[in-house]
């Protein structure tokens, strides 16, 4: 009984919250008033024991900071949509709230065209990243709270990702997403809808065969954000629609941070190498972008692994002869797996390797084998794309690395 009654007050609590918060957050000076009634509230719950009450003051605090962000950041729409995130999982004891606004995150995504990020607003039961995201509702959930949580409300939303799975060419996670609603309607005896989702698990594995090898889905771009301006120094990966080039979403940041900071302010990097932050002007914003390959996992299409690679040369020079020419491969590892219910992931890990003209030239080789490879056994076989890579290898550039694997094995066996 004690344990329901947190668990109503909570859930009660969040709800009044939710209709004042955007009011609040409007006026700095009642804002600050009332999270001063709060912090009190806490250390009062602290001094009583009240663990419950304390955790309610941090939810509602966090709930008032999310809300009076966005006023911040309203120009940036990757930073918008990890607000609706956190205000998402600041309300994990009132699931009616929390699933306005993943719906929210959901109709933005799918009106900008991200549609695999929708999808997983939707329904994240298929995504390697449910066990970190995912808010798990504890028993004193409010018997009004689990009224809407029902098997259909469920089967509804399963539909609802695997038509925008279909709509982002996704095609794969499709079956999968839709295997717990055919489970339900099975129980029910419902056949008619069995059938239509089985029709759209076939249509979905027909699609897979009929454009492999030409989907291309996303593209990927480290994203850092330097300087006094920014709160910290931050490293992000961004998943960008398509064939999304380097120069568009460049603009779009540099208009985004222009907006906020001015548009004196604002430097764009085009180096790719380790900024180092002693030598950034302060009262700047610095913002460097590189395209990095991500490694994808077969089994469900993820990505939470990517690799750049900057050239640079022993003498300091950054390109020299193909025999001199050495490589920098840094591994970055993400907080989560894209695809998932954002855009852009806050890198956690970044690993160095250093590899020497022989292996650069190895691994030139064997990426435009495997194009060949690709290229010669699609069905039918892509006979403007082999034409393309062929041409490639007899470059003169690519031939330089092959001489190049010659000359050095040479020299060593010298």
């Amino acid at each position: 009984a004690v344990a329901g009654c947190a668990g109503r007050l909570h859930s009660q609590a969040m709800v009044a919250l939710a209709g004042q918060a955007e009011r609040l957050s409007a006026s700095p000076a009642r804002l600050r008033r009332f999270e001063a009634c709060l912090r009190l509230l806490r250390r009062l719950a602290d001094g009583g024991g009240s663990g419950d009450l304390g955790r309610l003051c941090d939810s509602l605090l966090a709930v008032l900071r999310t809300t009076a962000a966005f006023a911040l950041h309203r120009g940036n729409p990757e930073m918008c949509v990890d607000l609706h995130w956190r205000l998402a999982n600041s309300y994990s004891h009132t699931p009616s709230l929390r699933l306005t606004y993943l719906r929210n995150m959901a109709e933005r995504h799918a009106e900008a065209g991200h549609l695999s990020e929708a999808a997983f607003c939707a329904f994240a039961g298929l995504s390697p990243n449910i066990e970190q995201f995912e808010q798990r509702f504890g028993d004193d959930l409010p018997q009004e709270e689990r009224d809407g949580c029902s098997p259909e409300g469920l089967a509804d939303l399963i539909q609802q990702a695997a038509d925008l799975l279909a709509r982002a060419e996704r095609y794969e996670l499709v079956a999968p997403c839709l295997r717990p609603a055919l489970a339900f309607h099975e129980a029910r005896r419902d056949y008619a809808r069995q059938a239509a989702l089985y029709e759209q698990c076939a249509a979905a594995c027909k699609a897979v065969g009929s454009t492999r090898g030409k989907r291309f889905l996303e593209t990927f771009y480290r994203v850092g954000l330097y300087g006094d301006l920014f709160e910290e120094k931050q490293v992000f990966v961004y998943k960008e629609p398509g064939l999304t080039r380097l120069a568009e979403l460049a603009d779009r940041l540099r208009a985004v941070y222009e907006a906020r900071f001015g548009a004196d302010k604002v430097t764009m990097l085009t180096d790719s190498g380790e900024v180092d932050d002693t030598k950034l002007e302060s009262g700047r914003a610095y913002v460097q972008i590189t395209y990095v390959q991500a490694e994808t996992s077969e089994a469900d299409g993820s990505s939470r692994h990517f690799v750049l690679e900057t050239p640079f040369t022993r003498s300091g020079e950054r390109h020299g002869s193909v025999e001199d020419q050495w490589r920098r491969r840094t591994r970055l590892t993400a907080e989560a797996a894209f695809p998932t219910v954002v855009k852009r992931l806050r890198v956690i890990r970044s690993e160095h390797e250093d590899l020497s003209p022989l292996a650069v030239a190895v691994l030139e080789l064997r990426a435009a084998a495997a194009k060949i490879r690709s290229a010669a056994e699609a069905e039918p076989p892509d006979m403007k794309r082999l034409q393309m890579v062929l041409q490639g290898c007899l470059a003169t550039q690519v031939r330089g690395w092959l001489w190049s694997c010659f000359g050095i094995h040479a020299r060593i066996l010298d």
